[in-house]
């Protein structure tokens, strides 16, 4: 039991892997794993981070809710002001222009002009900060650096006599000549750069589109725009209008787009992308190189003959990538004498005024309105709004009625769920509460939580204390939080940084993660860590990943990463099992069965213990790396004590690129599934399922219809609750 002392105390203290698409298609403790401490420093990224706004939808929501909107396309309203934050140039109005109706688009020149217009989108792009040594590309297979500009970035090229005012220019590039970028990948569309399903989960955060990822992490002056696929004919109106979103991205961010049409017109009898492509340039009045016009005068109009009328010859793609040098090259020259002039003859450029801004006013201690009194479902959830990926609050969902209920304000995130279930940790931002389920109530624990990485908190077996990742005048540490005293115990200090917690109850270790964080609630785990409590050694824990502990903390799965290699794409079908005290002569292997198809690779996406620790709910995804997306979900139970995988059905859809989740019922014989749908990867449905586990050939049970949502969205964490009476 947590001592009633606690609310009247506290204390104050937070392979580039290149996807290599062929041109026809688009010293270890063997019984522990663990080994002796290194330091290592994160990698520290730039850019800015930016979100799209989220897709529009008119659907009623058909699950029950006193709450007025679930999710909004709004800001977070109860989000921080930062004291330290830049204050930006005044935004630049995107400038359009009619298209005249008689517009040819085939008399377009070959180089384009760099208007006046252009430049001042790239002007404006450097009061922001963009990168101006940062070119990107936007793209699909014809786009990628085996066949875009990436010979330049590998200095396997040789200029013509004409071109050679290019070589600086290109040692000025190079580095975003040989890199593969975010928002470049074989089978892109116009349409799939704006979706955050098609984003890597393995480089991008949550909620981040292809080009949310790309400009937060390389922060590009300007962008080539070459996306020449479209597969649903008689609809390229839509892909114009993805268009337009992306330039209209891009010249928000001060980076000057540069469009380039394509050679062929596989799409359908008749141009219709170039067209879309040309107008769009036009409309906004930004460069576009007419590679059409200049592949006339190649051989079989610059397409390989002995291919699919789609692919280019060796000659097409490389007048195509000279003429994007060219073009790049008007840019470079004229921004290069502009940035010499703003220097002045000592070499100094004008200082940089900090404006200053207030400290936030304090907040007082929120209340939270927890109503259910029977099973419910208690889960935070995050999606898209103007300003990135935010919490919209603490939801409660009653498993018999179906009704929900918003029981927190928007910014609220769980943290965790005591084991008498009494208690919640909830944060808002850097400030940590701890939570009376009975009655709402709130006592402020830290106000210097760590949160960028996700689970920064949780409550110790006893529920005598609290483990968390602070910031503290030393840097980020792990503390011990004492439930009855309000004291702070250090429990680790050192580099590297730990950015997450790997919830372990029991009070003789903590283990945590290491990494970099480069977006908010975003961070890429280098290695996992622990940290004895007893002799203050901490160790590196080798062959693992993904590493989750029963309650007790008597039992560990994780998955091992030598199972993900270039055959299965980096896919992950196998789970591993020990007992933790036994380490590696208790292991055991669970592979699944593969669901076929061509180029299908699952992976062992989420598991979760059951209460008692006995047994393993699976969560398997069924990956296309075709069609970059899920197909289906499958569900197996591991039996830990017989040695059995008991498969329990499946759903087709793209949840498993939707960060799953499942959760049990506190006796163990129910798993609730909290998923995330997209039949178009624009159209997102929030929907939930139980499955009787005792009997596994009962279909999965809908909870309710699907629930419209917003845009994309994501679940943070959920607990299932029992009778609160």
């Amino acid at each position: 039991m947590i001592l009633n002392a606690v609310l009247c105390q506290r204390k104050t203290l937070s392979l580039l892997i290149v996807m290599f698409i062929l041109i026809s298609g688009c010293q270890v403790n063997p019984e522990t794993g663990l080994r002796p401490v290194v330091t290592a420093t994160p990698k520290q990224m730039t850019g800015s981070t930016a979100t799209m706004a989220a897709a529009e939808s008119t659907q009623s929501n058909p699950v029950e809710t006193d709450s007025p909107t679930l999710i909004g396309n709004q800001d977070n309203a109860n989000q921080q002001q930062d004291p330290d934050a830049a204050t930006e140039p005044t935004p630049r109005p995107i400038i359009t222009r009619e298209v005249p109706e008689d517009f040819n688009w085939k008399q377009l020149p070959i180089l384009p002009e760099i208007s006046t217009n252009a430049f001042e989108i790239y002007q404006y792009g450097q009061a922001l900060g963009r990168d101006p040594a940062h070119v990107s590309v936007i793209g699909d297979c014809q786009a990628i650096p085996f066949v875009f500009l990436g010979k330049y970035g590998l200095k396997q090229y040789t200029l013509e006599p004409a071109d050679l005012h290019l070589e600086k220019m290109i040692a000025y590039y190079r580095d975003s000549f040989a890199r593969e970028g975010n928002a470049v990948r074989g089978g892109f569309t116009a349409a799939a750069v704006l979706s955050s399903v098609r984003a890597d989960p393995d480089q991008c955060a949550a909620g981040e589109t292809p080009l949310d990822c790309e400009w937060r992490e390389y922060n590009p002056s300007v962008a080539f725009i070459n996306l020449e696929t479209w597969r649903e004919e008689g609809t390229v109106d839509r892909y114009e209008l993805y268009l337009e979103k992306i330039v209209e991205y891009t010249i928000e961010r001060g980076t000057l787009p540069i469009l380039i049409m394509k050679a062929d017109k596989a799409e359908a009898e008749t141009h219709v992308i170039n067209p879309a492509m040309a107008r769009v340039a036009y409309r906004y009045d930004i460069p576009i190189i007419n590679f059409w016009q200049a592949a006339q005068y190649l051989d079989n109009l610059g397409i390989d003959p002995d291919r699919d009328g789609f692919h280019l010859s060796e000659a097409g793609y490389d007048r195509k990538q000279i003429l994007a040098l060219r073009t790049l090259y008007q840019v470079w020259s004229q921004t290069r004498s502009e940035s010499a002039e703003s220097i002045d003859a000592d070499g100094d450029s004008e200082p940089t005024l900090t404006p200053t801004v207030a400290a936030p006013t304090p907040r007082p201690l929120p209340q939270f309105d927890f109503q259910c009194a029977g099973s419910c479902i208690v889960y935070d959830l995050w999606a898209t709004t103007n300003t990135g990926i935010q919490s919209q609050g603490i939801m409660e969902l009653d498993t018999e009625s179906r009704q929900q209920h918003l029981a927190s304000e928007p910014g609220f995130s769980l943290q965790d769920l005591a084991p008498s279930q009494e208690w919640f940790l909830i944060n808002h931002n850097t400030n940590l509460y701890l939570v009376e389920r009975s009655t709402g109530q709130s006592q402020m624990l830290l106000e210097n939580l760590f949160t960028d990485g996700g689970t920064s908190a949780y409550f110790s077996l006893d529920e005598t204390g609290v483990i968390a990742i602070t910031h503290r005048e030393t840097g980020v540490a792990i503390i011990r939080y004492d439930l009855a005293t309000g004291d702070i115990t250090p429990l680790y200090e050192a580099e590297p940084a730990p950015i997450r917690l790997v919830v372990y109850r029991p009070t003789d270790a903590v283990v945590w993660e290491s990494g970099q964080c480069p977006a908010d609630n975003y961070c890429q785990t280098a290695a996992y860590w622990r940290t004895d409590l007893v002799n203050g050694i901490t160790q590196e824990i080798t062959g693992k990943e993904k590493i989750i502990f029963s309650s007790d903390g008597l039992h560990t799965a994780f998955r091992d990463p030598m199972h993900a290699d270039e055959f299965n794409y980096y896919h992950n079908p196998i789970l591993l099992y020990e007992e933790t005290q036994a380490g590696l002569i208790s292991r055991r292997l669970f592979a699944f069965p593969h669901p076929g198809g061509f180029r299908v690779h699952p992976e062992v996406t989420d598991y979760v213990f059951s209460p008692d620790g006995s047994r393993l709910f699976v969560l398997y995804d069924e990956y296309s790396d075709y069609f970059e997306k899920s197909l289906a979900l499958h569900f197996y139970l591991e039996d830990l004590q017989n040695r059995v995988v008991y498969e329990y059905g499946e759903t087709e859809g793209a949840y498993g690129s939707l960060k799953p989740q499942a959760v049990w019922s506190p006796d163990g014989s129910e798993v609730f599934l909290l998923l995330v749908n997209t039949a178009n990867d624009r159209d997102y449905t929030l929907e939930f399922f139980r499955k009787d586990i005792n009997d596994r050939f009962s279909p999965l049970a809908a909870v309710g219809d699907p629930l419209p949502l917003d845009g994309y969205a994501v679940f943070h964490r959920a607990f299932w609750v029992k009778d609160n009476q």
